[in-house]
């Protein structure tokens, strides 16, 4: 049984900026003050920027956020809508493949998320019932700081409004 521990980060979120040297037990570390709680759970826990794991027993997969792919005119377009069919569907994507290809039965999954990355972390858990229908991995943890939902194309109906002015959807 080993663990595996998905992170998903916030719009425009990337490590690109920031430089990796391995510290104490091998273990990832960035120089940069500016990097996310999100990449730097990923490091502490033995992620890196490469896509390899410190621990032979524990698997670390890393998505950047919303906004962070394609040209720049596509970075600005994709962080301010946040289209569900542009980064979201690839991250998603991405993620439901690194699972896949490394998940066995038993093993234990652990998913963070921040801001737009938390709204895709939440989803992710509630899809895994559809993408793995015969054997479910069960999430041991699901971390999110700060969700922000805003992806896809606005409700802007009154009908469906919400009673409350708080409202979390899995």
């Amino acid at each position: 049984m080993k663990k595996i521990v998905i992170s998903f980060d916030g719009t425009c979120n990337e490590p690109e900026d920031a430089e990796q040297e391995r510290g104490f037990f091998g273990l990832g570390s960035l120089e940069d003050d500016s990097i996310t709680n999100v990449l730097k759970l990923h490091l502490m826990l033995g992620g890196d920027l490469k896509g390899s794991s410190a621990f032979e027993d524990q698997l670390c997969f890393y998505f950047s956020g919303v906004g962070t792919y394609g040209s720049k005119i596509q970075r600005a377009f994709n962080a301010g809508l946040a289209l569900q069919r542009l980064d979201a569907d690839h991250i998603m994507l991405a993620a439901t493949r690194a699972l896949r290809a490394v998940y066995e039965h038993g093993d234990e999954v652990f998913v963070f998320g921040f801001s737009r990355g938390s709204a895709l972390a939440r989803q992710f858990a509630s899809l895994l019932q559809t993408d793995f229908p015969h054997d479910t991995p069960r999430i041991k943890f699901l971390g999110v700081f700060d969700t922000v939902a805003s992806i896809g194309i606005p409700n802007l109906n009154d009908k469906d409004k919400p009673v409350s002015d708080v409202v979390f959807e899995d």
